[in-house]
């Protein structure tokens, strides 16, 4: 992180902090969020209203994620999570599958 802060001459106080390298999980469930955000900013632009929620799948360069919403009241086990959208929190199922990308 610190080379890379050097190498586009990126300062901030906390850059040895403040940066990471995500897990595929994380990876996963941001993917998801977005595709939730842009579910709701092209289908109702004016209002935050709930819209049917799809899953992701990214095939990247070297691993592919995996994230979808489960039906609610599932149990939250290791590697799932919640999501808060539209008042009401959507268990997220997320795995991430190490050399399974597109190499």
């Amino acid at each position: 992180v610190k080379a890379v802060c050097r190498r586009f001459r990126f300062t901030h106080p906390s850059a040895d902090t403040s940066f990471r390298t995500i897990s595929g999980e994380d990876e996963g469930y941001f993917g998801l969020l977005a595709l939730i955000w842009l579910q709701n900013a092209m289908e109702h632009p004016a209002e935050s209203t709930h819209t049917p929620l799809g899953g992701i799948l990214d095939l990247g360069g070297a691993s592919t994620q995996i994230a979808f919403p489960m039906p609610k009241g599932t149990v939250v086990h290791q590697g799932e999570r919640l999501v808060h959208v539209a008042d009401a929190d959507v268990p997220v199922f997320t795995r991430s599958h190490l050399g399974f990308g597109n190499r």
